[in-house]
């Protein structure tokens, strides 16, 4: 190692130099055309070695300092690495942008899950469906596109809708019920009774899930490299706020009699998360293991009960819809 000292004269000679990137903190063999010459010294990378000739004075790297031989090596520009899930992958990764043809986009949460031997790929109703509270008899349009038509219009067919759990809303009601309930409202005002009848039922769901069918190649990979594939699962995200996160309990889909290739955890207040979805990967902290809420699709509300809320620091935002969530350990 070289001493703190040294390295801290270094950076003040170094900083402000066109080009100058960083240094190694140990000695390293000294290159000459890629070749160890055999010394040791200081290395100092820099995006781009020139000759001197073309530098000017002031960005120019000493040959030595405090007795060390400098040796300079171009690393190019370091940038944080970052990948675009929203372009094409081929094959289909987790976390890439994905959704039903006439859908904008969500992000693909979990792969591969088995149903009576067929492989599939998880996700949300709303995510696979043009309308969650559809019955799945009701589907009649089953392509599902990478990346989403929001990313790009001419998107390509990458799966076929499979199976949703219907998410009820929460005013509907029994048919057979609203119509007694009509009768009894006529009579009553004919008899000139001030007395209305009102049916209530509350509609609770627990997973907004859904399932298609992949028919080009899918992989069991984190497209940013984000999360262990082996981590264990804890829940599909599906709605949100400026402040909180709101997923669905993978244990309920379980007791659907699909598998997933990990173990499926619950958690509880305090525990990390993590999700990865077209936008960005995020770890945060589990707010309430077990929550009652009611989740507004736009054309209809819905009640959910025992969903997990995570905390929300201004990052889940529409497009996370559908990631897949795991346990931190």
């Amino acid at each position: 190692m070289i001493d703190e000292k040294t390295l801290k004269q270094l950076y003040k000679k170094l900083r402000g130099k066109r080009g100058f990137v960083g240094f190694s903190r140990v000695e390293q063999p000294v290159l000459a055309k890629g070749v160890e010459t055999g010394e040791t010294g200081i290395r100092v990378y820099v995006r781009k070695k020139l000759p001197e000739n073309l530098l000017r004075e002031q960005d120019i790297i000493p040959s030595e300092f405090k007795g060390k031989k400098v040796d300079v090596v171009e690393v190019g520009d370091v940038m944080a690495l970052d990948v675009d899930k929203t372009k094409e992958f081929r094959p289909v990764e987790i976390g890439v942008s994905v959704g039903h043809i006439n859908i904008t986009a969500c992000s693909l949460g979990f792969y591969p899950i088995y149903k009576d031997g067929v492989v599939l790929v998880g996700g949300n109703a709303h995510c696979y469906t043009p309308d969650a509270s559809l019955s799945p008899e009701q589907i009649r349009e089953k392509r599902i596109v990478q990346p989403g038509r929001y990313h790009d219009k001419n998107s390509g067919i990458v799966g076929e809708y499979f199976w949703h759990e219907r998410v009820v809303p929460v005013d509907e009601g029994c048919p057979i019920g609203k119509a007694v309930a009509s009768v009894l409202n006529f009579l009553a005002k004919l008899v000139g009774s001030g007395t209305r009848l009102t049916l209530e039922r509350d509609n609770v769901n627990h997973i907004d899930f859904a399932v298609y069918v992949p028919t080009v190649e899918h992989i069991n990979k984190i497209a940013d490299d984000s999360i262990d594939e082996s981590a264990p699962m804890v829940g599909f995200l599906f709605a949100g706020s400026d402040q909180v996160g709101v997923i669905c309990k993978a244990r309920y889909i379980v007791e659907k009699g699909f598998t997933f290739n990990v173990p499926v955890v619950e958690v509880h207040n305090g525990d990390k998360v993590k999700g990865t979805s077209f936008w960005c990967n995020y770890e945060t902290t589990v707010t309430d293991e077990s929550a009652f809420i009611q989740v507004s699709y736009g054309n209809f509300t819905a009640l959910f009960d025992d969903v997990i809320l995570v905390k929300n620091e201004g990052v889940i935002r529409g497009g996370w819809s559908g990631s897949g969530w795991r346990k931190v350990t």
